[in-house]
């Protein structure tokens, strides 16, 4: 019989997957000889553990997340530690983390559609909006590191987020920054990458990117070298789309932007604004019955899996352990909830007792507020039950409707097989009648009329083709591209011609070359002001960025700096390099000079007013002398 390993008084199943903050198990807390429940242990990470002052931030985090009462933010029910490791104990979910959903659905060509990853992406916004009203320090609470390992999906449709709100009060530590970029590379915000501040914009960026991963089945980069606004330029997806329209895809686009810009200011304010834009903009059916969709989603995944996991569940529950195995048992110190810390940080969750004469009121209050709370509950319960069953009601007409249209598909199909067949048929028996030598008049009567019901069947093959190459035609015309493409492929279905291809290769060309028209009109816009931005620094009498001028400014007269002898004998075998900034004015000459700070100050002063003294052709910008700052470097020896 397998053995398992015991911690303190749970019974190790099995090792999962790891997250942001440690090392998941399955394990079984011990009641007697056997395990009576599931539970989920982390194993938290040495370089939080071992960092006091991280580690106590983070469990008055978790401690107060628990508190709070949030079903839906997954936090531990008990902290235990010594010395050597800290765990946390999860209650149990029977389900996934959202990386790994990606990847199985992908391995087993069960793709989510448009509808379900918006629906998604907004019940997770729904689940961070409802966290804000848990208040850190006086301000609303987020998550800040929403890494597809934080997001656990069960078999039943239901999102949980875990480890909520720790990552925004341990971001100074330059080891943990390490660790986490070493673990998640891309997935990580740009302000984390750059060792800022992480801000309630950091949730909206992860939201982005986990959309990104859906849509296009790949991971999302930008390097500083790179132009952001022509990013998206070329994107392509990896699920159908409701449009190819040109008006739809902008609008994706502009999600993206608004999600994955490295800059936090330029992102969607607020989790409402995020929200809103979607409802704006993007119509999504499945918004109501999320729960149900996602739960049938993750059932055709993982349909096998589920059972074998409730066979392997059973067995383990009832796994006796064996005496030789209680005398190892290794024992860690529960942690003792520090309510007043966790108190410290939350917000309207609990009130402290003001003073022990007023307790009996207090109790009698809790009493009534109990009673009022059952029969809230009560009727609630009964609300929700009529809810559900409304949902899924207008779910059961949804499926019914969607069987009936699959049906109704199914049966046009059978159709279309049965006259193919008839029309192989027709032939055949053409073919057979040509071949007799003698015909009869009765046969020669038999073969026009067959000859004229295939000559039908041909027609109406051929007018249904033509109406479907027609209106492909029609709609590139109008520049309907995607409308045009599926017209093409139902033509396709009647006969694959060399026209065909002819037409969707002039649908793609004239797609890519609508698209590149709005880039190059957005490039001139942003041309047209930044010649505006420069036309009025120039009317500022201010200086112009180097890099916009259409001529740089040319030495004429540059003296090398000449020092005191005394000087020269201080520094006599040195050799200094200094960089200087010089403002060159619209004559050529230098009205201002800017020498770096670690030059030694005895050397400052001849070097400052030899650069004064440098003489240049003046930089123009369209014909026009202006002012620019240009970087000089003097190489000094003694």
């Amino acid at each position: 019989m397998k053995e398992y390993n015991i911690l303190n008084n749970y019974l190790i199943f099995q090792k999962l997957h790891i997250n942001s903050i440690g090392i998941n198990y399955r394990a079984g807390e011990i009641e007697g000889k056997v395990a009576k429940n599931h539970k989920i242990l982390t194993e938290v990470y040495p370089f939080f553990y071992k960092n006091e002052n991280v580690w106590k931030r983070i469990k008055i985090l978790l401690q107060g997340i628990n508190r709070s009462k949030i079903s839906n933010l997954y936090s531990p029910e008990e902290i235990i530690e010594d010395k050597d490791k800290a765990i946390l104990i999860f209650p149990h979910l029977s389900g996934n983390y959202f990386e790994k959903i990606l990847e199985d659905s992908e391995r087993k060509n069960i793709s989510i559609n448009f509808d379900l990853a918006f629906s998604i992406i907004i019940s997770i916004a729904d689940l961070i909006e409802t966290g804000s009203s848990i208040v850190i320090s006086g301000e609303k609470s987020f998550h800040g590191f929403l890494t597809p390992d934080n997001i656990i999906i069960d078999y039943d449709g239901n999102i949980y987020l875990k480890n909520y709100g720790i990552f925004p009060h341990i971001q100074k530590q330059d080891d943990i920054f390490k660790e986490m970029e070493m673990k998640y590379g891309s997935w990580l915000a740009p302000e984390f990458i750059r060792r800022e501040k992480l801000t309630p914009q950091s949730d909206i960026y992860h939201l982005g990117y986990i959309l990104y991963r859906i849509l296009t089945g790949s991971y999302f980069s930008y390097s500083s070298e790179e132009n952001f606004e022509t990013k998206f330029s070329n994107i392509s997806f990896n699920i159908e789309i409701p449009s190819a329209e040109i008006d739809f895809l902008t609008k994706i686009i502009n999600f993206f932007k608004k999600t994955l810009d490295p800059n936090p200011s330029n992102r969607f304010s607020s989790i409402t604004e995020f929200k809103n834009y979607i409802s704006d903009f993007f119509k999504i059916d499945e918004l109501s019955s999320v729960t149900f969709n996602l739960s049938y989603f993750m059932n055709s995944i993982y349909s096998e899996e589920i059972e074998k996991e409730e066979e392997t569940l059973k067995k383990e529950l009832s796994y006796t352990i064996q005496e030789k195995k209680e005398k190892k048992e290794k024992k860690i110190k529960p942690l003792k909830e520090d309510s007043e810390l966790v108190e410290s940080i939350l917000s309207g969750l609990d009130e402290k007792e003001k003073s022990k004469s007023k307790l009996p009121y207090i109790i009698i209050g809790i009493i009534a507020i109990a009673i009022v709370a059952v029969v809230l509950y009560l009727n609630n319960q009964k609300v929700q039950k009529q809810l559900i069953d409304i949902e899924a009601k207008a779910k059961q007409e949804t499926l019914l409707k969607q069987k009936a249209d699959e049906q109704k598909e199914k049966e046009n199909q059978k159709i279309r097989d049965a006259e193919e067949q008839k029309r192989q048929e027709l032939t055949n028996q053409l073919n057979e009648l040509q071949s007799k030598v003698k015909k009869t008049e009765e046969e020669k009567r038999k073969f026009a009329a067959k000859q004229k019901e295939l000559k039908q069947l041909e027609e109406k093959k051929n007018k249904e083709y033509n109406d479907f190459f027609n209106l492909a035609k029609t709609n590139l015309d109008n520049n309907e591209f995607g409308k045009a493409l599926e017209n093409i492929k139902s033509a396709r279905q009647l006969d694959d011609t060399d026209d065909l291809n002819v037409l969707e290769e002039q649908v793609k060309t004239k797609q890519t070359e609508f698209l590149g028209k709005e880039k190059i009109k957005k490039d001139k816009e942003i041309q047209k002001k930044k010649e505006e931005e420069i036309a009025n620094m120039i009317k500022k009498n201010q200086p112009i960025p180097l890099e916009s001028v259409t001529q740089k400014p040319v030495k004429r007269e540059a003296p090398e700096p000449v020092f005191p002898r005394a000087i020269q004998k201080k520094y006599k075998g040195q050799s200094f390099i200094v960089n200087s900034n010089i403002l060159i004015n619209e004559n050529g000459n230098i009205d201002k000079v800017k020498v770096q700070k670690n030059a030694p100050n005895d050397l400052k002063l001849t070097i400052f007013s030899t650069l004064t003294s440098w003489k240049y052709k003046p930089a123009k910008w369209k014909k026009k002398n202006v002012k620019v700052w240009v970087k000089v470097t003097n190489k000094i020896s003694f």
